[in-house]
């Protein structure tokens, strides 16, 4: 899984009080396969995305942030790196 998406599932887990264990036996596979895709081991993960979404209750778009979610770092957030920002 992509590094966002992984730490996405993983957080969505914890705050569930979910484990991979849990994951991988909803998924029918065992919890070895889903702690491979959370370490970036293996990417298998793309046809079991609908599933994940439901146990986890979001929609598969939620687990694909886009750039523009991710929150700019204190020294990026300047108006030299923001042209189009104001100082209202």
């Amino acid at each position: 899984m992509d590094d966002l998406t992984v730490e996405l599932i993983k957080t969505l887990l914890h705050q569930q009080n979910k484990s991979q264990k849990d994951l991988a036996d909803y998924l029918g596979v065992p919890k070895q396969k889903v702690s491979n895709w959370m370490t970036g081991v293996v990417k298998s993960y793309q046809k079991y995305i609908p599933q994940i979404a439901v146990f986890l209750g979001v929609s598969v778009s939620d687990l694909f942030p886009s750039a523009r979610d991710i929150p700019l770092s204190a020294e990026s957030n300047t108006k030299e790196n923001h042209p189009l920002q104001t100082n209202d």
